[in-house]
């Protein structure tokens, strides 16, 4: 018996011995691919990435509108966007003021508005405000270091208009009335014509940087093949952001100046903003062929008004005019006769723009129409005129802080974005980057 027990743990030994005993043609230790496969689905079909981007006339909108005043349902005081503004169990759905449609004042310096002007200096800390001054003989907002300080400092005239670190337009005393000077802050130009297709290409590729044009028409390119016939494609000089709308559904989209930030309020009050006395309108190209077509959209122009625009008044002459309206005749001759504050007289005007007086034809711009023949015309509401030499075209030359003074930019890089950002060079990061609404 004791023989067999012996012969039995001689046999265990042995077979564990033999377990433990190295392999030949086997590595020793685990190496890192015994760690890392490749899933066996991936290379043998291609991913299924889809992005989606809306191209539709709407995108030629503006992207920063009045949205009207909305508070909570547990809160009359607390405004809201959307029910995360609200406390536990609020919901943001009590409207007290409608949205205006087609005209906004609501700008305030306490917001950022983002687009293809910058906000704040490139690079610069503490973040100093970017300001942009409008080169009337090159038609381009240049970006510039200094703002006035106080109304003074923007212009010598009476009319001139300052807005402090927000917007100085000097403008002559007598009529016709010029523009000598318009500056203003990067924030200020992006409120007042950034539109939703801006917004778009800013974010994707840094916004639609143009180098090169044709020679007779306001289209890009990259060579003679890509222009019109009988047009050459050239280099422009300096190459600037082109911004592009189609302004209020092909029309002007009314932009005015107020004396200090917006304050919102209930449809059954006082507007208790002031106006600061210009108003804008932001509108796409115009057909020279057909100038009474709406806009499709393209090239980004503001007319610049010397004058308030009264909502109030002239708000229930559009209400008359869309189709629904039920307002009679005569309902809808009083409502225009109050906005445009109607005096007949004898006196000759342009077509298109009738707070323009003539003589002739010549006296009338292309977009003006031909001089009219004495009929009784409106004169608009609160002395509003067209400013001559007002029309500005807007292209944005952005430029890297001190340091690398001169150069061009050719991507706003500086802001926020939700997808890769294009460097200088042309190439693609793709860091994570921090969202902006569309």
């Amino acid at each position: 018996m004791k023989k067999k027990t012996i012969l039995l743990k001689f046999a265990v030994l042995f077979i564990l011995c033999g377990l433990m005993a190295p392999r030949t043609g086997h590595a020793a230790a685990a190496e890192n691919k015994d760690y890392c496969q490749v899933p066996p689905f991936i290379g043998v079909t291609d991913p299924n990435l889809i992005l989606m981007i809306d191209n539709s006339a709407s995108m030629y909108d503006p992207q920063y509108v009045d949205l009207g005043r909305t508070v909570c349902s547990n809160d009359s005081t607390a405004t809201c966007t959307s029910d995360a503004d609200c406390a536990s169990g609020g919901t943001c759905s009590n409207e007290t003021r409608a949205a205006t449609y087609c005209y906004d004042e609501t700008y305030s310096k306490s917001n950022n508005y983002y687009g293809y002007f910058n906000v704040t200096v490139p690079y610069s800390a503490p973040p100093q405000t970017q300001y942009y001054e409008y080169d009337l003989t090159n038609e381009y907002f240049n970006p510039v270091s200094a703002f006035p300080t106080d109304k003074a400092g923007c212009g010598s005239h009476t009319a001139t208009k300052f807005l402090a670190g927000a917007l100085c337009v000097d403008i002559t005393d007598t009529p016709p009335r010029t523009v000598t000077k318009f500056i203003a802050s990067g924030n200020y130009l992006n409120w007042l014509t950034a539109s939703k297709f801006d917004e778009e290409k800013w974010i994707l590729t840094g916004g639609k940087y143009i180098t090169k044009l044709c020679s007779l028409s306001d289209t890009a390119c990259i060579d003679n093949a890509g222009c019109p016939s009988g047009e050459t494609c050239n280099a422009v000089d300096p190459p600037y952001l082109k911004a592009e709308t189609r302004g209020c559904v092909g029309r002007k989209f009314v932009k005015e100046a107020i004396n200090a930030d917006f304050q919102n309020y209930n449809s059954t009050d006082t507007d208790p903003n002031t106006s600061l006395g210009i108003t804008f309108g932001v509108r796409g190209p115009v057909d020279l062929a057909n100038p009474t077509a709406v806009s499709t959209g393209g090239q980004t122009w503001l007319d610049i008004f010397y004058g308030d625009y009264d909502a109030d008044k002239c708000q229930p002459a559009i209400d008359d005019y869309s189709a629904d309206s039920g307002a009679d005749k005569q309902q809808i001759i009083n409502d225009f006769s109050t906005c445009l504050n109607y005096s007949a007289s004898n006196t000759k005007v342009c077509q298109f723009d009738q707070s323009t007086t003539c003589n002739s034809d010549l006296q009338c711009i292309i977009t003006s129409g031909t001089c009219g023949t004495g009929e009784s015309v409106a004169s608009p509401q609160r002395g509003l005129a067209r400013l001559k030499t007002a029309r500005v075209q807007v292209r944005a030359i952005t430029r890297y802080a001190a340091g690398a003074a001169g150069t061009e930019h050719p991507a706003i890089t500086t802001k926020t974005a939700r997808s890769a950002s294009v460097l200088q060079d042309g190439s693609v990061s793709c860091a994570p980057r921090t969202a902006t609404a569309i």
